[in-house]
């Protein structure tokens, strides 16, 4: 290898620590450089198309992959990564079939398989697709953590009840806005509480969480099989996974055991599938008409008010009064992730606009200023040319204040499928922003009702595309209603149980000592 191919290499490592560190643009720039250098370096750009995804480049990340598998085509990293940016711009079948070949270069790459997984959760797929993409994910699982020694449970000492959380979303992430006000008022003196953060990068949220836990590990830098031992030596009774099947997800350490009782909760709306998970945290409301085989269905655990606790944000701005009372038109929007957004739903709201005609759509999402992806969805809302201006894309704003006082623009949320809304629901309702529903017989399509059953807006979620239409036709022509469901939705959501953390604490605290079968210490 001679010398200046050596300093390209180190130049690609420096940009990964760049990376690492939070400092993505520099990245980009040093692994742009290299590859201006060396056209062929495939790990180079194969890390390029991951950052510019990551910053919300979504057209320049599928053009770098696209590019990369030309010059190799047979190498599993690039397919999944180009699935990952296809899926990020809302190509959902596409991504599925990259993740696929991704699987074909590698069969046990569990990343793709995950990511496939993924995929079925944002279309509605049959059964066999969904049982055949299980099937492959659960023989390659199996297979990696083959060489893992098997799990040996350890005699009980502790008085205390020693319950595990795994994430890598400890910090300012959707994940953490249902966690902490649930472990700041863990009973301390019956569980002991162990967080194992797998995060790249911590901020303040991150040293909340380690302030409120009992033990905080960081283990980013561990492997599955080291992560698993370094789990197992703790003797937990009960593993709580985070992630399911998320970016940096921990799947293995399930599969491979690290904790007697193991269990999916929050970052993942359904069962992993995953070897060795025992059940998963939901609710009557997800449970009672979810799809669910009878096996399954024993692995539900529901909680009898709710699986979701929301901790309202501190930089939340004041409510503003209805649009629609200020504009001579009424503005519907969604602020759920582009890959959400199906072309079933899609083809809803174009229904919605046409019946509406006072009406106007706000999208908001990284990744919708891309060209490509704002015609796509035009195409999918079946709008004439002459209405496309009724639509308005808004990208990533550059704060989280920010973000919250977007919802200040719009008069009624209209929720994706068949992938519900979580964290986007509880902003719009915090923010004063009513929120219609469509929910089915998935658990991720479930999830709007269980929210707005917190709320006591349960008849604000449908089951049915034309109830949904019909829903928002009646609301778009009461504004005077409207406007007063939004002057009272803040006070509503504080008196409810999505944000009172005893209607989840007690009875999850419950679980945990009726799952373990362990009598409460007097």
């Amino acid at each position: 290898m001679s010398s200046q191919s050596s300093a390209f290499i180190e130049l690609a490592n420096q940009a990964l620590d760049l990376a690492a560190g939070g400092e993505r643009k520099s990245a980009i720039a040093a692994l742009e450089s290299v590859i201006a250098a060396q056209p062929n370096m495939v790990g180079a750009r194969i890390n390029l198309g991951a950052l510019l995804c990551q910053t919300g480049e979504i057209d320049r990340a599928i053009d770098c992959l696209k590019t990369t598998l030309e010059l190799a085509p047979k190498f599993p990293a690039a397919w999944n990564n180009y699935g990952h940016a296809l899926l990020r711009s809302g190509a959902v079948e596409a991504a599925f079939q990259a993740f696929s070949k991704a699987i074909e270069c590698d069969p046990q790459y569990i990343s793709a398989h995950s990511n496939r997984i993924l995929t079925t959760l944002y279309r509605e797929t049959s059964q066999e697709l969904r049982k055949s993409v299980y099937d492959d994910y659960r023989w390659a699982i199996t297979q990696k953590v083959a060489s893992i020694p098997a799990y040996q449970a350890s005699p009980k000492a502790a008085k205390c009840i020693k319950i595990g959380f795994i994430s890598p979303d400890f910090r300012q992430h959707s994940v953490a806005f249902f966690l902490e006000s649930i472990f700041e008022n863990l009973d301390k003196t019956q569980f002991e509480l162990h967080l194992y953060a797998d995060n790249e990068q911590n901020d303040r949220y991150s040293a909340n969480f380690k302030r409120i836990a009992c033990k905080w590990y960081e283990c980013s830098q561990l492997s599955d099989p080291e992560l698993t031992h370094f789990i197992r030596r703790h003797s937990l009774d009960m593993l709580f996974d985070l992630c399911g099947h998320f970016t940096h997800n921990r799947q293995a350490i399930i599969a491979a055991r690290a904790a007697p009782i193991q269990c999916a909760w929050l970052g993942y709306p359904g069962i992993t599938h995953t070897p060795n998970l025992d059940f998963y945290l939901a609710d009557r409301i997800v449970l009672e008409k979810a799809e669910l085989s009878a096996a399954q269905r024993k692995q539900v655990y529901a909680l009898p008010e709710g699986f979701h606790c929301y901790s309202p944000p501190s930089e939340a701005p004041a409510i503003n009064s209805a649009p629609c009372t200020q504009n001579a038109h009424f503005t519907f929007g969604c602020f759920n992730n582009l890959f959400k957004i199906s072309p079933q739903i899609a083809g809803t709201w174009g229904q919605i606009l046409r019946l509406c005609p006072k009406s106007q759509l706000i999208l908001k999402s990284t990744g919708l200023d891309s060209k490509i992806v704002q015609k796509r969805i035009l195409n999918w809302l079946q709008l004439a040319p002459d209405e496309q201006y009724r639509v308005h894309f808004l990208g990533r704003t550059p704060s989280f204040s920010e973000h919250l006082k977007s919802y200040n623009q719009i008069d009624l949320a209209l929720d994706s499928y068949p992938y519900n809304g979580t964290t986007t629901t509880c902003e719009a309702l915090w923010m004063g922003v009513p929120t219609i529903s469509l929910h089915g017989s998935q658990i991720q399509s479930r999830v709007g009702a269980s929210l707005l059953t917190q709320v006591g807006l349960q008849h604000f979620s449908v089951a049915s595309p034309s109830n949904y239409i019909a829903l928002a036709q009646q609301l778009y022509q009461s504004p005077e209603k409207v406007a007063r469901l939004r002057s009272q939705l803040r006070a509503r959501v504080q008196a409810s149980s999505l944000i009172d953390p005893r209607k989840i604490l007690d009875p999850l605290q419950k679980m945990f000592i009726q799952k373990l079968s362990i009598e409460p210490e007097i």
